[in-house]
């Protein structure tokens, strides 16, 4: 998994999540099953150019907005993308706290 890879994977998911969107639906619309746009978002594989044009379409940021050579600067899509940013950590940060509460206390 390259660099490049990872760079569009997470600007694809940030958007995809500010938009609203699941990761189904965006399967549905590319034609392919989750597990393959999965792998989009994770970076895992490598995206045609067509591929990421229909990302970009359905996403409708500028295809050169996911290889990352530019700043996306619509007001709105900017705080979502902070929002989305925020609520990242507030998940880990509970799924964190709920592994420890949940975890069987030791015995003497």
């Amino acid at each position: 998994m390259g660099e490049q890879n990872t760079i569009i994977g997470h600007r694809i998911k940030t958007i995809r999540k500010a938009r609203k969107r699941h990761q189904k639906q965006m399967a549905s619309k590319l034609g392919v099953d989750v597990r393959t746009y999965q792998k989009y978002e994770y970076g895992e594989v490598d995206i045609t150019t067509e591929r990421l044009k229909q990302i970009a379409e359905i996403l409708d940021v500028p295809a050169s907005y996911l290889l990352g050579q530019e700043v996306y600067t619509d007001d709105l899509t900017r705080a979502l993308y902070g929002l989305v940013c925020v609520v990242s950590e507030l998940e880990n940060a509970i799924t964190e706290i709920d592994t420890e509460y949940n975890r069987p206390m030791e015995t003497a």
